[in-house]
């Protein structure tokens, strides 16, 4: 089993708006997922990707082999409740402060 030296982190980005309801209402679809402990979150504007007013749900996780299972069950969740997935992506987290790395 391959796993991350820290965590891998998943995000999935997806459209927000009136017509996709409230946030509560799409962090309810991602915190209810049955099978990770995914988060939702949110942000007004991303200088960087050019994105501005996003929902989007993350995860941790050590076990590679669980990046995809767990990567598939929400976009699934969140394709099936009628959200418009804009990215998904995941990351392997080398560097890290908060687990005592340093420079």
């Amino acid at each position: 089993m391959i796993t991350a030296k820290h965590y891998y982190e998943l995000h999935i980005t997806v459209e927000a708006g009136d017509s996709y309801g409230t946030f509560e209402k799409f962090r309810q679809c991602c915190v209810n997922e049955a099978r990770f402990e995914w988060k939702a979150s949110r942000f007004a504007e991303d200088d960087v990707d050019g994105m501005n007013n996003q929902w989007f749900c993350s995860l941790r996780l050590k076990e590679m082999d669980r990046v995809y299972l767990a990567m598939n069950d929400m976009q699934l969740l969140l394709s099936i409740s009628g959200y418009n997935i804009l990215r998904m992506k995941a990351e392997d987290t080398l560097f890290d402060t908060k687990y005592g790395d340093k420079l």
